[in-house]
C-alpha cells in the first residue's frame, strides 16, 4: 500500500513517520551517573565565623528596629506610634541581649581556634 505524498506545508508541521517519540516519564530523565564531590570539611574557626558575621547583622537589624520602636513610644503624634505596642522596645531588648550572648560565645571559640 502506497501512501499519499504529502505537500509542503503539511510536511513542515507533522512529525515523520520514521521518528519515534520518547514516552514523558521518569524513565526518560537523564540522570547524573557520575558521583558526586564531597564537600571539604569546613573548620570550626570557618563555622564561628560565619555565625559571627551572622550574628553582627542581627545585631545591626535589632538596633535599628529598637531606635525605631522607641523614637514611636517617645513621639505621640507619630503616626505609626500608635500602631507600634509598647512593649516592642523591651521584647526587642531581650533579643539583643540574647544575641549579645550569642555573640560572645562564638568570639570566644575565634579566639580559641586562633591561639
Amino acid at each position: 500500500m502506497t501512501t499519499k505524498a504529502k505537500g509542503p506545508a503539511e510536511a513542515a508541521t507533522s512529525t515523520p513517520s520514521h521518528v519515534s517519540t520518547q514516552a514523558i516519564g521518569l524513565e526518560n530523565m537523564e540522570t547524573n551517573t557520575t558521583p558526586s564531590a564531597k564537600r571539604p570539611d569546613v573548620s570550626l574557626l570557618e563555622r564561628a565565623t560565619k555565625a559571627n558575621e551572622s550574628a553582627s547583622t542581627a545585631f545591626a537589624i535589632i538596633q535599628i528596629c529598637r531606635a525605631a520602636a522607641e523614637f514611636a513610644d517617645d513621639q505621640p503624634d507619630y503616626n505609626l506610634g500608635r500602631d507600634v505596642p509598647a512593649n516592642i522596645s523591651v521584647a526587642l531588648k531581650h533579643v539583643n541581649d540574647l544575641v549579645l550572648d550569642m555573640t560572645d560565645v562564638v568570639e570566644r571559640v575565634l579566639r580559641m581556634e586562633r591561639a
